[in-house]
């Protein structure tokens, strides 16, 4: 639980993000159909700090434990057209335009 402490102390203490509002993953991956968003991925992330760093390529594995410094959220919008220039890009229909939005925040 230390590093959700240590995100959140960074976000209180940084001018830059002195009106952000973190939220929880579960609270963000709820508010993602309200923006007409289908949630793609979700994990957690950044278990071992700089001096355990030797421990990092582990972290894969402990993607699904809330225990992370901060989470990540992709979501997609298959609805938005993109205008038709007359090409199309190998392996994608020319009709879907994908959006992703990725969240880091605090657990």
């Amino acid at each position: 639980m230390r590093s959700i402490r240590v995100t959140r102390h960074l976000v209180k203490n940084c001018p830059f993000d002195a009106d952000a509002v973190l939220l929880g993953m579960r609270e963000t991956i709820e508010r993602m159909p309200n923006a007409h968003l289908h949630i793609d991925e979700s994990s957690y992330c950044l278990f071992f700090p700089q001096q355990l760093s030797a421990l990092r390529p582990f972290e894969k594995y402990l993607r699904w434990l809330p225990m992370g410094g901060q989470y990540l959220v992709c979501a997609s919008n298959q609805s938005v057209t993109p205008p038709d220039r007359g090409f199309r890009q190998p392996g994608r229909p020319s009709s879907s335009l994908r959006n992703v939005l990725t969240a880091f925040c605090a657990p």
